[in-house]
């Protein structure tokens, strides 16, 4: 598959734990993998967007998409391919260091939201 990566080149600081993460992200990258199999396009787009509070990474394929979203990050989801665990799992992670993973719908392919909690130091709290 090809990656795109529109990260940007300076990203802040953000509250996570670096194994953790690296846990949430290779299970999307995988799972998007599993569901580009049977598509001629193979493509995730890697990208990324910061907010005063956040700083998001989306996840973005040309897979089939997720035509029914109920019940995906519930342990052992029906229509998962494989153990059916690795969206709960990742949520369960983030949410550990006040992040938080989401669906979000797309016409065409899937994406997912990796929202992390921006690092603030305390010289740069508003006073």
């Amino acid at each position: 598959m090809e990656i795109l990566w529109k990260v940007q080149e300076h990203l802040p600081l953000a509250t996570a734990d670096r194994y953790g993460l690296l846990q949430v992200f290779l299970n999307l990258a995988r799972n998007s993998q599993r569901a580009m199999e049977a598509t001629k396009q193979k493509q995730l787009t890697i990208s990324s967007s910061v907010d005063p509070s956040s700083v998001v990474i989306r996840f973005e394929d040309t897979g089939p998409g997720i035509p029914d979203a109920s019940g995906l990050f519930q342990p052992f989801h029906q229509s998962a391919t494989a153990a059916g665990l690795g969206l709960y799992v990742s949520r369960a992670i983030l949410r550990s260091f006040r992040g938080d993973l989401q669906h979000e719908p797309r016409r065409e392919g899937c994406c997912f939201a990796v929202s992390l909690t921006r690092f603030i130091n305390a010289g740069d709290a508003p006073r």
